[in-house]
């Protein structure tokens, strides 16, 4: 595998499975030391149990809720801490919730928005000083 990402230091939200989980075992699989950071606890474990131990000590998991700017910014401090800088910030937490239109409740497109577009705002917001 390439080191094109040797010495730089990533935050991976959504880490925990999916495109999150893909992308931040990919960017340790090429050099960089990351912070991989989910509201799911179990699977940022499974991240972790996914990454072969020589390169577990470039690695710390967070659980974050992307939705709640307190949390935001204690994950953020703590990433910084952890990884000395930031080079890198990949947004890949995301949910669904599949419903007609018209049988959504309110709470659900409300939970979709805070966690899609509004955690997204505040990860950026949280880590563009760094």
């Amino acid at each position: 595998m390439s080191s094109r990402y040797e010495g730089r230091r990533v935050i991976v939200t959504g880490a925990g499975s999916g495109i999150g989980q893909g992308v931040a075992l990919r960017l340790l699989s090429e050099g960089a030391q990351l912070v991989a950071a989910d509201v799911n606890a179990a699977g940022l474990a499974a991240t972790v149990d996914a990454v072969p131990a020589a390169q577990r000590e470039r690695l710390r998991t967070l659980t974050l809720d992307i939705s709640d700017p307190e949390s935001v910014r204690a994950v953020t401090a703590e990433a910084l801490e952890f990884l000395g800088g930031l080079d890198v910030l990949v947004n890949a937490a995301g949910i669904l919730r599949a419903a007609h239109t018209h049988e959504m409740p309110l709470e659900d497109w409300n939970k979709v928005i805070s966690v899609n577009l509004t955690g997204t705002f505040l990860m950026i917001q949280s880590a563009l000083p760094a």
